[in-house]
């Protein structure tokens, strides 16, 4: 899975594509799954409750469709559902389409396999420094400081987290230094992959 602020990047990207009207919640809806790791990764029944997850690829993705078509009537606006919708698939993306080559580089780096988790982190950090230097950044940030200033989510969990991305994010979870592999590229491809899901399921 990606970070927080390649999330973001995507659903950015994707917001016109998939006919968003409700940005804000999109974005909201589109960090939302990783919530359960506000204090540290999660143990992994936890992350898999919330990411609705399977070891099995083609089972995650009948998962997300049936949860989608169980939840879609009970939310009032239908963008933060497709938002959380949307970072799942985005996860499965990127483990399908990045995350093989980048653990494939690290290993030519010299990374021995015990290392990969920490030095994907590391690299994921890089991208998010390059990331919050961009235009959409800060737009997006002004969004989800607005919906907290307004209060309008709901969830404590999900509230706590978005106070944790618009504030020490940032300084825990970006570092200075250029990514050393990853790219604006990487988080195209993963994106327009996710879209593809989605639109299918969407029907956009």
């Amino acid at each position: 899975m990606p970070s927080a602020t390649v999330h973001l990047k995507a659903a950015c990207l994707m917001k016109d594509q998939l006919g968003i009207k409700n940005e804000t919640q999109f974005y909201i809806g589109a960090i939302a799954p990783d919530a359960v790791n506000l204090d540290g990764f999660a143990t992994q029944d936890e992350r898999y409750h919330a990411h609705i997850r399977s070891k099995d690829y083609d089972k995650w993705k009948q998962n997300i469709n049936a949860f989608y078509d169980e939840k879609k009537a009970a939310f009032a606006t239908s963008d933060y559902l497709k938002g959380y919708v949307f970072h799942l698939y985005t996860d499965i993306a990127w483990d399908e389409l990045i995350q093989p080559s980048l653990f494939s580089f690290l290993q030519k780096q010299g990374c021995g396999t015990d290392e990969l988790r920490e030095q994907k982190w590391q690299e994921l950090f890089r991208l998010n420094g390059m990331l919050s230097k961009q235009d959409w950044y800060a737009a997006v940030k002004h969004k989800l400081q607005s919906a907290l200033a307004e209060n309008d989510i709901s969830g404590g969990q999900v509230r706590q987290y978005l106070e944790y991305i618009v504030g020490d994010y940032e300084r825990e979870k970006m570092l200075a230094d250029s990514p050393l592999y990853l790219s604006d590229n990487h988080i195209f491809a993963a994106a327009i992959q996710a879209t593809d899901y989605a639109e299918k399921l969407f029907g956009t």
